[in-house]
Order: structure tokens, then sequence, then C-alpha cells
């Protein structure tokens, strides 16, 4: 069974400073989810898409670890990374797959990070998924 066109539900968190420096700005960081597709093959559902992590204001932030949590927030992988995003820019990522034996499913991505002032923060969405149709919040 095939269906066109997926059910998101996105739950935005925007960038949020866990410890701020006094006197420093801290970084404006945000993610955006585009591109969305889905696809049913041997009762594995399949939702593609793809990231955007946008940096605005003068100060520029590295991702240092990222984390996605499925099957009703029970399973979660996490990796170390290190994203350097400038202020001002973005760095795009086209290829992501989300994928669940479920009907219906929460998922979370997080990440936690230091923006170029030393303020660290966490950032995190929450995506329901349920096959039909394409909804975002």
């Amino acid at each position: 069974m095939s269906y066109p066109i997926w059910l998101a539900a996105f739950s935005l968190a925007l960038f949020t400073s866990n410890i701020s420096q006094a006197g420093s700005k801290a970084a404006e960081f945000e993610m955006e989810i585009y591109n969305l597709k889905y696809e049913s093959t041997n009762g594995l559902r399949k939702y593609h898409h793809a990231r955007r992590y946008i940096v605005s204001i003068d100060i520029g932030i590295t991702l240092t670890k990222g984390k996605v949590c499925y099957i009703e927030q029970k399973r979660c992988l996490s990796a170390w990374m290190k994203y350097q995003i400038d202020a001002g820019k973005s760095l795009t990522q086209p290829r992501h797959q989300i994928a669940t034996k479920l009907d219906e499913e929460t998922v979370s991505v997080k990440y936690r990070g230091k923006d170029d002032a030393g303020n660290k923060f966490s950032f995190e969405k929450t995506l329901r998924l349920n096959g039909d149709p394409i909804k975002i919040k």
C-alpha cells in the first residue's frame, strides 16, 4: 500500500540558551524541515525530508551532538558532530529519512551546541507522523 503524502505536525522549539554570559548576545538558531515525501514499502513507512539549519543575528554556532528518538520515544540514535554555521548563514542537508513500522509515530530531533559567544544551547523539534496528508505547525 502506498500513500502519496504524509502528516507531520511539528512542534517548533526555537533556540534555547541554557547558559548565558553576562553582557553577551546569544545566537538565534532554527531548523526547517521541507521537501517532505512519504512512501510505504514492505511494511515500512519512510518519511524523506531535508533539514536546513539557520543562524541569524551576528553570532555563529557549532552543533556538537544530535539525537533522534522514535518508536514512541523509546529508541534513540545519537551522534557527535561538529557543524559550524557562521552568523547569518545556513547549512542544508538534503537527504534525511525517518522510517518506522508504526502507523502513527512521534519522532523528536534534538541538537546541542555552543554559539561563538560561548553560550550553550539545546534545540528540539517533534514530528507527528501519520501517513496522509501533510500538515506543518
